[in-house]
C-alpha cells in the first residue's frame, strides 16, 4: 500500500563494497560482502551490506537471508498461486479465493496475520489488511505515465502549486513550456484525471461494504486457520509484509552476532547495525523532499542512528492530480480514500514490521488524532515520528537520542 523514498547515504570511503553482483574484499581482518535482490522479492530491490570474518560465512548468511525474503514473497503475495510443489499450504492469493472457508495454513503466515491484526487495534482501525480492493479501485487511476508529447497540457510543479500548461517542447530530455520562465524535468510532470474518471472511482469504493469484513484465525492441536468473510473482502499484507520479513533479517544478524550491517528494502524500509568505519557507529539517513519528486537528490532532513529500523510512507511515488490534491494508494480504511495531511510520515524505532505497518496507519491520521496517539503510545513503543505536512511545514516528535539536522 505504499512506500517512498528514504536515501541511506554510505559514504565512499565506506568499506562496503555496493555492488548487484555478489561481491566482497576482505578489510582489516573482515569480509565486507554487498549482494542484492532485484524485484525477485517483495516486489523490491533489496540491497543488503554485512561484515563477516569469512567468505563463506558470508556466503551462508545470504542464503538464510534470501531463504526470509522467498517465504515471506510466496506465502504473502496477493498477486500469483502458489507453486504446484510448493511447500506451503496457502498463500494470501489462494486465501482471497476461497471466502467463508476454514483454512490451515502454515504458522510463519498465522503469526504475521496475528500480528496485522493487533496493529489494527493499536493504531484504532487505520490499519486494515481487508480493504484490498479498495486499494485495487485507487490503484486502477494510478497508472504509469507515458512521456507527455509536443503540444500536450499537462500539470507542472511550480513551487507547491501545480500549473496547468499547453504547448509544451521537448528539448534534451526535459520539459520546457512555451511562455513560461521555468523548465521541469519529466519526473515533475504529473497527469491529471478528469471529473468522471474521480466519481467513478468514488461510486467504486462507496459499494465495497467494508462493515461486513471479519477475519477469523484460530489455532487448534498446534495447527493454524484462517477464514476471510465478506463479499468484497480481500487480504493485501503490502503494507506489512517487506517489513516483517526484514525484522526477521535483522533478528538473524543479530542471533549470528554479526554487528556491521545495513539493508534497504525497497526505498522505503531500512533497517542499520553499526557502521563498519565511523566511530560512533552511525548511519547517515537523509530523508528525500517529496515535494520536488523521488529523482531529485536534495534531502529536507538528515539525522544518525545505528542499531535502528527507518520506514517512510509517503504520497509521491504514484499519484494522479485531481482538484489540486495528490491521489494515491495510501487509503485510509475509516474514508476509503487517500488522505491529505501529509506528504510523508517517517519513523525510526526498534521494529521494522511494526514501523512498516504504522507508518501507513499514521500517514491517514489527522494531526490532531495522530498527536493524541503519539501522547499515548510514544513512549511505549520507543519511535520517533517525522512528518512532512501538506503545508511543507515539518513536524518532528524525537524521544530519542537521535543526531538530527532538519
Amino acid at each position: 500500500m505504499k512506500k517512498i523514498y528514504l536515501i541511506l547515504m554510505l559514504l565512499l570511503a565506506s568499506l562496503f563494497v555496493v555492488s548487484c553482483q555478489n561481491e566482497g574484499e576482505i578489510t582489516e581482518d573482515r569480509f565486507d560482502y554487498s549482494f542484492s535482490f532485484n524485484n525477485d522479492y517483495m516486489y523490491a530491490y533489496i540491497a543488503i551490506n554485512i561484515s563477516t570474518e569469512t567468505e563463506e560465512e558470508a556466503h551462508s548468511v545470504r542464503d538464510q537471508v534470501e531463504s526470509i525474503y522467498r517465504m515471506y514473497h510466496e506465502l504473502t503475495t496477493s498477486y500469483d498461486p502458489l507453486d504446484e510443489n510448493s511447500d506451503y499450504l496457502e498463500n494470501i492469493y489462494s486465501i482471497n479465493q476461497q471466502k467463508n472457508q476454514k483454512l490451515e495454513i502454515d504458522k510463519e503466515l498465522y503469526d504475521l496475520l496475528v500480528y496485522a491484526e493487533e496493529i489494527k487495534s493499536l493504531s484504532n482501525g487505520y490499519f486494515d489488511i481487508s480493504i484490498g480492493k479498495v486499494v485495487d479501485a485507487w490503484k486502477d487511476i494510478i497508472t504509469p505515465e507515458e512521456d507527455p508529447q509536443i503540444g500536450d497540457t499537462v500539470f507542472l510543479l511550480d513551487d507547491e502549486v501545480y500549473v496547468e500548461v499547453t504547448g509544451i517542447n521537448l528539448q534534451n530530455g526535459r520539459i520546457s513550456v512555451e511562455n513560461y520562465t521555468d523548465t521541469f524535468a519529466f519526473y515533475e510532470y504529473k497527469q491529471d484525471i478528469t471529473t468522471e474518471a474521480f466519481n467513478l472511482t468514488i461510486d467504486k469504493v462507496n459499494q465495497i461494504d467494508t462493515e461486513d469484513f471479519n477475519i477469523i484465525l484460530t489455532e487448534e492441536n498446534q495447527k493454524y486457520y484462517i477464514e476471510i468473510q465478506g463479499e468484497d473482502i480481500k487480504l493485501d499484507l503490502g503494507a506489512i509484509s517487506k517489513g516483517y520479513a526484514t525484522q526477521k533479517v535483522y533478528d538473524l544478524f543479530v542471533e549470528l552476532g554479526i554487528e556491521y550491517f545495513s539493508v534497504s528494502a525497497g526505498s522505503s524500509s531500512i533497517v542499520v547495525g553499526k557502521h563498519p568505519i565511523r566511530e560512533s557507529g552511525k548511519y547517515w539517513i537523509e530523508l528525500a523532499n517529496p515535494i520536488l519528486g523521488p529523482n531529485y537528490s536534495e534531502a529536507y532532513g538528515t539525522f544518525y542512528t545505528s542499531n535502528n529500523s527507518i520506514t517512510t510512507s509517503g504520497n509521491y511515488e504514484k499519484y494522479v492530480i485531481y482538484g489540486g490534491n495528490r491521489y494515491h494508494h495510501i487509503v485510509s480504511p475509516l474514508t476509503k480514500q487517500p488522505a491529505h495531511f501529509y506528504h510523508t510520515v517517517t519513523l525510526i524505532g526498534p521494529n521494522a514490521g511494526l514501523l512498516d505497518a504504522l507508518s501507513t496507519a499514521l500517514f491517514s491520521m489527522p494531526k490532531a488524532e495522530l498527536e493524541a496517539w503519539i501522547l499515548e503510545h510514544q513512549e511505549e513503543l520507543q519511535i520517533d515520528i517525522i512528518t512532512f505536512n501538506q503545508d511543507r511545514t515539518i513536524s518532528k516528535y524525537l524521544i530519542n537520542d537521535i543526531d538530527e539536522d532538519f
